[in-house]
């Protein structure tokens, strides 16, 4: 499996330019197409975008059961700039950050967080304000998205 036959990733919600993966956090299932592929898969990694420092972090999930029509959507989590540099602090204890298989601690702290963090879907990106990534008694958390009133 390679992050290069995903689909495309999304733009920087903060200034439009591509974002590149930081880190890959954890896979469930096989990618549709590839052996051992059974229906579902999900993807989830750490985007950060090169010019102004913020990202995101994104889950990838593809559903193929035989009875529905094939789905594949993209939720996410915005981080600003201090919240990547953050993650990235934490995130050096890992030496193998692109490999989602790792399995050192960073790994399945990191994997375990983005279990409990709140996404949205892309399509709500306009009236969602960030979220956030902090380091609390040596444990990663996603800090919760907070919903802006809708106008």
């Amino acid at each position: 499996m390679t992050f290069d036959s995903q689909p495309p990733r999304m733009a920087c919600s903060a200034c439009g330019i591509p974002t590149t993966a930081v880190m890959l956090l954890k896979t469930e299932g096989a990618p549709h197409g590839e052996p051992g592929h059974s229906f579902t898969y999900r993807l989830s990694a750490v985007m950060a975008c090169a010019r102004c420092n913020a990202g995101y972090l994104e889950r990838y999930d593809h559903d193929c059961y035989p009875t529905d029509e094939p789905l594949d959507w993209l939720s996410y989590h915005s981080l600003s700039a201090d919240d990547i540099a953050r993650f990235l602090a934490y995130a050096k204890a890992c030496g193998d950050p692109l490999n989602p298989a790792c399995g050192c601690a960073t790994h399945e702290a990191l994997g375990a967080a983005t279990e409990k963090v709140r996404m949205v879907s892309w399509s709500a990106r306009s009236r969602i304000a960030p979220g956030g990534f902090e380091v609390r008694a040596g444990r990663p958390v996603f800090t919760p998205l907070r919903e802006e009133p809708t106008k």
